[in-house]
């Protein structure tokens, strides 16, 4: 499609004593496209790596580096979110 693509490893690690289930998105560019898992389940205390990759329209990158963001929400609906910020490496300078 003419997409740029990077490929991430996400660590995520759930604290609680509960288990866990959340929703994956990305922004911080528009027409950001996360290909991969969207839905994460985890066990109390369980730790996993999530291979993803972000698809991003070549004109929607205006310089060789931006910055994204992977957000975390709980599936049932809470308040609590968690936010990485990473790098997206675009067209070359």
């Amino acid at each position: 499609m003419g997409n740029i693509e990077n490929s991430y490893t996400l660590k995520v690690l759930n604290k609680s004593q509960d288990n866990k289930a959340f929703r994956l998105s990305v922004g911080g560019i528009e027409g950001a496209d996360l290909i991969g898992t969207e839905r994460v389940a985890l066990g109390a205390g369980e730790r996993r790596e999530i291979p993803v990759s972000v698809s991003v329209p070549p004109e929607a990158v205006h310089s060789s580096v931006r910055d994204i963001r992977f957000q975390l929400r709980p599936v049932d609906g809470g308040d609590e979110r968690i936010i990485e910020t990473s790098r997206f490496t675009g067209l070359p300078d």
